[in-house]
């Protein structure tokens, strides 16, 4: 960055100051002006114009900002009362950190927190995300001590940002320090995946692959969520193709084709439910079962997912799960029995008895009928 003489540092600084309202009100430019004009006379594009008035000014002032002044404005933009103030300068901020001021910019929020009481907690976090991405290995060097194999928030935020751009890197880091006597643990892994998952759930599958059974434990749940994070859940699917090729004779493999499928559903069910989309619940059931997964616990968990939905949007779940698999797959008769034991009032058996009328056909008649009998 562009070092500034002291008399432009102080400029900037007024024009953070400002937005902080810690700087001379005068000191604003007036509404529909340009802060940065050049005197009346001198020449000056449109293009020009326009893109400098559209710098907030605090913008402005963090970019023209010299590297060792980054931590300043740093505690000064995470100090701030309005949260989206914040995390526009902040972003600012953290754009700017390098693997020369990193560790300036990070102390920078310790001390807010000795010095004011304050708990930037979430904006601590994304500024060690950011500096794994741009100082990986030196940052991770710093936490080498008796007790990085224990859990820690520094460890895993570093290593989530320093793998969201090179996960490989990452993971030759954790095999260095292991090789050099130092233990690891599955959060460690975990957080690289979870990066690699954000910025490229296929690689992230790929390593998933080549990590030691021990060292997959538990990374189930962040791999989905980021995984979901990048594409949505439509970026499921290599994942719950990955779990169902898994050699499940193998317990640890069992166990995290079991995560995977577990949490790939969780989150396919969560968007169908905050669609309020019966339909899209029932493509879920249908793709999960081809996919292998057991149909009874299956089912249960829809349902248990729907349980407060309207009864006729139950007995649609539970009827397309019926038609999903075989009869002999399916215990209509317990999983009928849950819907029934979800019925509250004479609305919803009524509602029950038009479903079962304008469904007359459907497989869950029989198991209905003497719970619900319709010439009441």
């Amino acid at each position: 960055m562009k070092k500034l003489s002291s008399a432009a540092l102080l400029v900037a600084g007024l024009a953070l100051g400002i937005i902080l309202g810690k700087g001379p009100l005068s000191s604003v430019p007036e509404a529909g002006t340009d802060a940065s004009a050049p005197e009346a006379g001198a020449p000056r594009s449109a293009k020009s114009t326009r893109n400098s008035a559209s710098i907030h000014p605090g913008v402005a002032a963090i970019r023209q900002a010299g590297s060792d002044q980054l931590a300043a404005f740093t505690e000064q933009a995470a100090t701030m009362t309005d949260p989206v103030e914040i995390r526009r300068l902040l972003s600012e901020c953290l754009l700017h950190m390098t693997a020369d001021n990193w560790r300036e910019v990070i102390a920078t929020f310790g001390k807010i927190s000795e010095d004011s009481g304050r708990d930037p907690a979430d904006e601590w976090k994304l500024a060690l995300f950011r500096a794994g991405q741009v100082a990986g290995a030196d940052v991770m060097d710093t936490y080498l001590d008796d007790n990085f194999d224990k859990r820690n928030v520094r460890s895993w935020q570093t290593l989530y940002g320093w793998a969201s751009k090179d996960p490989r890197a990452a993971i030759e880091w954790l095999k260095k320090v292991e090789a050099d006597g130092h233990k690891t643990n599955s959060d460690h892994y975990a957080a690289v995946l979870s990066g690699a998952a954000l910025s490229n759930p296929q690689d992230a599958l790929k390593l998933l692959d080549e990590l030691p059974a021990d060292k997959r434990k538990g990374c189930a749940g962040n791999l989905v969520w980021n995984v979901v994070q990048n594409g949505g859940v439509q970026a499921l699917e290599p994942v719950l193709q990955y779990a169902s090729t898994l050699d499940t004779s193998n317990a640890a493999n069992a166990q995290l084709a079991g995560d995977l499928f577990h949490e790939a559903t969780q989150k396919l069910l969560w968007k169908a439910d905050h669609s309020r989309d019966v339909d899209q619940a029932c493509e879920v059931m249908t793709k999960l079962q081809q996919y292998g997964r057991d149909p009874n616990k299956l089912t249960q968990t829809v349902l248990e997912k729907y349980r407060y939905y309207y009864v006729p949007d139950k007995l649609r779940l539970l009827d397309a799960a019926s038609k999903g698999s075989k009869d002999s797959e399916l215990d209509l008769g317990y999983l009928t029995g849950f819907v029934e034991m979800t019925i509250r009032g004479d609305a919803d058996m009524a509602a029950a008895r038009d479903w079962m009328d304008k469904n007359p056909d459907s497989p869950l008649i029989p198991h209905l009928a003497p719970r619900i009998p319709r010439g009441q």
